[in-house]
């Protein structure tokens, strides 16, 4: 089947999910859900002159664009500075590191991209005005999971199964590796990874509230994207994922007060390690495998993975603040980029790049911890996800490239943000309201998109 045809099948798919399982009757909302759906679908409009692939993730994020509609904020509200300032610092200063590029076309395609990220943030973070506006958002990602996990499964227990060009050369040499619509299983993971810590607060979230409907949505999400992130063989991921996870937990039960909700994070918690375990014991030899040698030899990868990174040393050396240029220095590598995030990064755009970029990951967490210190019981969780996901990203990038050279990976952790940095800002104006007295103010529902009251079941951190 022509890769055209298999992607028009995705947007039908997602349109279909954007009007009968989120229900949205608003066009720029449709086009937006469209969006975040088809976001880990690596087909679109290959763009010759900048040699970079368009995604229709991003085609359908322009017209949302256009078509939102945006309540009256202050301009600083908008934008939000915060990620305004590093992300679109980051986006100019690459054209001052492409100066040096040997590739152009390619390096400028490459910076192109990271406007996009910003353009997804400020988005997504327009397009949620009220708490009912975050729920069809997340429900969409969910979505989205539900297509890449369900191929990635039929990609493992069927080893022949192809989804047109993404599993043409590399299904060749990487056959026991799921990378689902993604170009290869390394990016898959990194998706996962940030999608599921969300999903396991999401969890805790439901059962507290007792949305018996809503806790199997997110049960059978999180262990498809589970048992996919397991058929991915990232170790990377896997670690990150793990440590991300309990480094959150343990954050969360220094601060938190509220016994019902320990008990709550707890019952999840140890459900999914009873799963874990009876998993361990079907296929815990292929993960020590994984890690000890089994369709490669660990040894000879590593000594491969250091040489790289003896390369990255050498261009830091020499071009220390502008870098080689966005994706430009797999040109002075025997075979391909250092796969060490925080070499790759400087060895592109240069120190004063990753500055940038540290910037921006600083105010990404300042977002989640200030979401995990709110009141409200769902914001909470969710900043809790978020941090998590940032905590196990930071960990898992360390031996792994894909969020710098993979815009499917990044566009995800933007959408996530947006996300949390909406809900932030509501939160903050509902307090106000309060605080003045107003009478038809109230916390944001526990339940997104019902008006349970927060002392219902809230969960009062302070």
């Amino acid at each position: 089947m022509p890769d055209i045809v298999i992607g028009i099948i995705f947007l039908v798919i997602a349109l279909l999910a954007s009007i009968l399982w989120l229900k949205l009757k608003n066009p720029g909302q449709i086009l937006l859900a469209m969006s975040i759906i088809s976001a880990p679908w690596q087909g679109g409009l290959w763009l010759e002159f900048m040699m970079l692939d368009l995604r229709f993730t991003y085609i359908l994020l322009f017209g949302a664009l256009f078509l939102i509609k945006v309540k009256r904020r202050q301009f600083t509200e908008k934008l939000h500075l915060y990620i305004a300032f590093p992300s679109l610092a980051i986006f100019l200063w690459s054209f001052v590191a492409n100066t040096k590029a040997i590739n152009y076309p390619l390096a400028l395609g490459g910076s192109f991209t990271l406007f996009l990220d910003y353009l997804t943030f400020y988005v997504v973070y327009n397009a949620i005005n009220t708490d009912r506006d975050a729920r069809w958002v997340i429900k969409a990602l969910v979505f989205g999971l539900f297509i890449t996990s369900s191929l990635a499964i039929l990609q493992y227990t069927i080893p022949m199964f192809h989804i047109g060009f993404i599993d043409g050369e590399f299904k060749k040499f990487m056959w026991w590796r799921s990378r689902s619509t993604f170009w290869h299983a390394n990016n898959f993971g990194m998706y996962l990874l940030f999608l599921l810590p969300i999903i396991f607060r999401m969890m805790a979230n439901a059962l507290q509230a007792k949305e018996k409907t809503v806790i199997k949505t997110y049960v059978i999400a999180f262990f498809l994207g589970s048992f996919s992130l397991f058929a991915t063989q990232n170790r990377g991921s896997w670690i990150g994922l793990a440590i991300g996870i309990t480094a959150s937990l343990i954050f969360d039960f220094m601060r938190m007060k509220n016994k019902k909700a320990k008990k709550t994070i707890l019952r999840v918690a140890f459900s999914i390690l009873l799963v874990i375990s009876l998993g361990m014991v079907r296929f815990g030899s292929k993960i020590y495998a994984r890690f000890y040698g089994g369709y490669e030899n660990v040894d000879l990868q590593t000594q491969h993975r250091e040489e790289l990174n003896e390369v990255a040393y050498a261009i830091m050396a020499q071009y220390p603040l502008t870098g080689v240029g966005f994706w430009n220095s797999r040109f002075y590598a025997d075979v391909i980029f250092t796969h060490n995030l925080y070499l790759l990064i400087p060895s592109e755009i240069g120190f004063i790049g990753i500055f940038f970029f540290g910037l921006q990951v600083f105010f990404f967490l300042i977002e989640s911890i200030k979401a995990q210190r709110s009141k409200n019981y769902y914001i909470a969780h969710l900043g809790s996800g978020l941090l998590a996901t940032l905590i196990g990203f930071l960990v898992a990038s360390y031996p792994g490239p894909d969020y710098w050279i993979i815009p499917a990976v990044r566009h995800h952790l933007f959408i996530l943000v947006a996300i949390i940095a909406a809900l932030n800002l509501y939160d903050k104006k509902i307090k106000k309201m309060q605080s003045r007295g107003y009478p038809n103010s109230r916390p944001m529902s526990v339940n997104i998109g019902q008006n349970n009251v927060l002392a219902a079941n809230g969960m009062v951190n302070n």
